[in-house]
C-alpha cells in the first residue's frame, strides 16, 4: 500500500484543543486534497462492546473532562501515554501499516476504534465492511475520474467528537457534543481551508445548524434554515460551500428526498445524486 495521505497538516491539527487529548481523531487528509479542497463529514466513531476490562458507560463519564483523559499515564511502559500516542499518530504511515488491532478484550482497543486514518488504512477494499468509505470512493471515481485507490481526493472526519456507544447506532448527542463538534470543525477549517464541505449524515448536519444558530453573522443562504439548496458560509468555515445528504450506508442513499442538496428549484435527488452533483464541476448553488 502506498502512502495516500497528506500529513503536512498534522502538526497544526494536533494543536486543536480536542485533538490535544484525542490525537487519533484528527481528520484523514488525502494526498490530492489540495486539488479539490473537499471535506467530507460523517457522524461519529463508535466504541467497542463492553468487556470485563472495558465499560463504555463508565468510559463516557469524563469524555470532555480533559483533566481526566482516559489515556493512562503509563502505556506500553512509556512515561506519558498521551505523549506516546501523539507520536504514534504523527509517525503513522499507511504504507507500512499492518492491520494489527488491539484485542477486543484489551482496554486500549478503543483507541483503534477512534483512529480515523488507521481505520481507513485497514479497509479491505475487495471485501465487505466499511461500506461508507467504499461507496464514497466509487462516487469520487465516477465523478472526478481520478481512479483513486483510497480516498486521496478528499479530507474526511466525523462531526461528533465523542464516539457512539454502539456500532451501527447513531450517537445520542447533547449540547456539549454540539459545542465541541462545532468548535473543532471550525478550527479544522481554519487549517485545511476547504472550498466545499459535504455532510453525509443528516444528524450531523442538523447538529451543525444547531451550533450555527448560536453564532452571528457567519452565514448567508438563499431560503430557510433547512433549505436543500447549498449554503455559502461567510466569515467562518473558510467561506466554504456546504451541502448534505444521507449516510451512504442507509436506504436513502438510493432514494430521492427533497431535503438533500440540489440545484435551486431542481428535482429531488437521492443521497448519491446529491453528493455527486455537489462534487461535480457543473455544480451550481
Amino acid at each position: 500500500m502506498s502512502e495516500y495521505r497528506d500529513i503536512s497538516f498534522n502538526p497544526e491539527l494536533l494543536k486543536i484543543e480536542h485533538f490535544k487529548h484525542y490525537p487519533q481523531m484528527i481528520p484523514f487528509v488525502g494526498k490530492k486534497y489540495k486539488d479539490t479542497r473537499l471535506l467530507i463529514i460523517a457522524e461519529s466513531h463508535y466504541l467497542p462492546p463492553k468487556t470485563k476490562d472495558f465499560d463504555p458507560e463508565k468510559f463516557f463519564a469524563d469524555w470532555y473532562d480533559y483533566g481526566k483523559n482516559p489515556i493512562p499515564e503509563t502505556w506500553n511502559d512509556k512515561n506519558n501515554g498521551l505523549v506516546y500516542l501523539k507520536k504514534q499518530v504523527d509517525s503513522f504511515n499507511s504504507e507500512n501499516y499492518e492491520n494489527k488491532e488491539y484485542p477486543k478484550e484489551n482496554y486500549y482497543c478503543w483507541v483503534d476504534y477512534t483512529w480515523t486514518a488507521k481505520i481507513i488504512a485497514a479497509i479491505d477494499w475487495n471485501n465487505g465492511g466499511h461500506r461508507i468509505y467504499k461507496v464514497l470512493r466509487t462516487s469520487l471515481n465516477d465523478v472526478l475520474k481520478n481512479n483513486i485507490a483510497n480516498l486521496e481526493d478528499c479530507a474526511f472526519m466525523n462531526f461528533f467528537q465523542r464516539p457512539a456507544k454502539e456500532s451501527g447506532k447513531s450517537i445520542q448527542h447533547d449540547k456539549d457534543d454540539i459545542k465541541v463538534a462545532g468548535d473543532t470543525l471550525q478550527a479544522v477549517c481554519e487549517i485545511l481551508k476547504p472550498a466545499k464541505i459535504f455532510f453525509v449524515s443528516s444528524r450531523a448536519y442538523e447538529a451543525f445548524w444547531a451550533y450555527i444558530n448560536n453564532k452571528e453573522n457567519q452565514l448567508k443562504w438563499d431560503g430557510a434554515k433547512n433549505s436543500c439548496n447549498a449554503i455559502q458560509m461567510i466569515g467562518s468555515f473558510n467561506n466554504a460551500i456546504i451541502g448534505h445528504s444521507s449516510h451512504p450506508g442507509c436506504l436513502w442513499w438510493n432514494r430521492k428526498s427533497k431535503n438533500y442538496t440540489k440545484k435551486k428549484d431542481g428535482d429531488n435527488k437521492t443521497g448519491k445524486e446529491a453528493f455527486e452533483y455537489f462534487i461535480s464541476d457543473g455544480f451550481l448553488f
